[in-house]
């Protein structure tokens, strides 16, 4: 005979004491605490972290068993509403932010190792995040204060970060359209590509990207993107990328934040480190030994 114990009954009613100590378990706030220090991550951002930890605290040493695990974590918090998914990138939502913090708090020092961070670790991380998503904003407020043609030179500076060459910022009339234009070494070959850039929050939609691409020919490219700090419109991505037609990329307003962090144009990054006890140095009671070895020649 079988019957639901108590702890089943607690279980299924999604008793918040046992689904934190579930978590605790299961590595979650260890993802929450990964994702408070970046804006948006993929997977394969979260990897190495997400492996050296399971490391630490399982048996767990396959990449496709890390990889799995990740995913269907990753997979829990969206369901939960405490990650927020856009595409392929997963980002700590609000709710998130407060669950993990409510971790923190209620943490013991037994259970940090499961955790993967302390209390303070965890306010210090949720801090930066905080500081960093002001930052962030604030970014977004300045690139749109700028004037269109100085907004235009920005993506240059941006673009020549990431390794473009011969970047030009176009005359403002006669252009077709395309605000700048640079070569790429893709592989073994140059290519020409063409940028498009909407200094707006507002919604793109479709014909701008049949506009860019009846563009390439009149430049003599063979991609184009387009740059905008708001969003693309649905639909918009599957005719980026419509099958036999030139490509587009798309880089939507949170995509150039990610961008411009990572490459270090308009933001700088200052470095933060945080100090914690060795255990393992004070686990081999080396001072102990100096200490009764100093006593017993003193006897002597």
């Amino acid at each position: 005979m079988y019957r639901l114990t108590d702890r089943s009954k607690a279980f299924l009613a999604d008793d918040p004491t046992l689904v934190e100590e579930l978590d605790r378990n299961e590595g979650l706030p260890r993802i929450l605490a990964l994702l408070a220090e970046k804006a948006s991550a993929k997977r394969s951002d979260l990897l190495d972290d997400w492996g050296n930890y399971l490391a630490q605290v399982s048996k767990i040493t396959s990449l496709s068993m890390i990889k799995d695990t990740l995913r269907r974590r990753l997979l829990n918090l969206v369901e939960r509403g405490l990650v927020d998914r856009d595409g392929n990138r997963y980002s700590l939502s609000e709710a998130g932010r407060a669950y993990l913090k409510a971790l923190g708090e209620q943490v013991s020092p037994a259970e940090q190792k499961v955790i993967g961070a302390s209390p303070s670790e965890i306010d210090a991380a949720s801090a930066i995040a905080a500081h960093n998503k002001v930052a962030r904003e604030a970014l977004v407020g300045r690139l749109m204060a700028l004037e269109p043609y100085a907004f235009e030179h920005f993506v240059k500076e941006l673009l020549e970060a990431m390794d473009y060459e011969n970047v030009q910022v176009t005359k403002q009339s006669g252009d077709k359209g395309v605000d700048v234009v640079a070569n790429f070494q893709f592989g073994i070959t140059e290519i020409k590509e063409v940028v498009q850039v909407k200094r707006s929050e507002l919604t793109v939609r479709r014909p701008l990207i049949d506009q860019l691409r009846g563009a390439l020919p009149y430049h003599g490219a063979i991609r184009g993107t387009l740059i905008t700090l708001g969003r693309f419109a649905k639909g918009v991505e599957e005719a980026a990328l419509f099958p036999g037609a030139a490509p587009i990329t798309l880089i939507d307003g949170e995509r150039l934040v990610e961008l411009v962090e990572r490459h270090e144009v308009g933001l700088r990054k200052k470095p933060a480190y945080l100090l914690e006890i060795n255990e393992a140095f004070f686990a081999e009671k080396n001072l102990e030994d100096l200490a009764d070895g100093a006593m017993t020649a003193s006897d002597n």
